[in-house]
């Protein structure tokens, strides 16, 4: 009895060691996970500003940016932050049978989103970002159909926020890249709510 559960952690240990090995293999090769966008040191503290979306979007843009090894930090230790004004949802027939049903459904989502660094400089001005799929409808199997939906949207919002940050990076190289310019700046909200109550001056 004793052998065998000796021979079994012994099992056991050696499938870990055989993963590991695998991963690192792969890492050192340069494979990445797919999808994934490699990002530079510097733009990998961000804050994330979503208090306009639902809490099962944010999670998933949160998942997606975690994937892609960006740290979500409190705006105090962010280098930049990105924020996410609101993702709308559009479904829609793709295609329809001989009996004017739809076939294959076609799913997109658009984010309004922006991008600025710790001080105000605007590095993507408010914009959108859209991704669509298209899948198989099949009437005869809604509940199937309908998980499949949801998996799908989920994907969809992973997408997005790889999408945002592969325009985050190209933004930045560009920026990088051009010549020196004066910036956009954006004020700080209480900056502008001063400027708005500030007494008009008296003769």
């Amino acid at each position: 009895m004793v052998k065998n559960v000796g021979a079994a952690r012994l099992l056991a240990a050696t499938k870990i060691f055989a993963v590991t090995a695998l991963v690192l293999g792969l890492s050192a090769c340069g494979w990445h996970l797919r999808g994934q966008v490699s990002l530079p040191e510097s733009m990998r503290h961000v804050h994330l500003q979503a208090d306009t979306i639902s809490t099962t979007q944010r999670r998933d843009i949160e998942f997606a940016f975690t994937l892609n090894k960006v740290n979500l930090v409190p705006l105090s230790e962010a280098a930049y932050t990105v924020q996410l004004f609101g993702i709308e949802k559009e479904r829609r027939a793709d295609s329809l049978g001989t009996d004017a049903v739809a076939d294959s459904i076609a799913l997109s989502l658009t984010a309004d989103y922006a991008i600025a660094d710790q001080q105000g400089i605007v590095v993507i001005p408010r914009g959108p970002a859209r991704v669509s799929r298209s899948f198989n409808f099949d009437r005869d199997n809604l509940a199937a159909k309908n998980q499949e939906e949801q998996i799908i949207e989920r994907e969809l919002r992973q997408e997005l926020a790889q999408q945002i940050l592969r325009s985050f990076r190209y933004a930045l190289r560009n920026r990088s890249e051009a010549p020196s310019s004066t910036p956009e700046i954006v004020p700080p909200v209480h900056e502008q709510l001063d400027e708005q109550t500030t007494p008009g001056a008296t003769d």
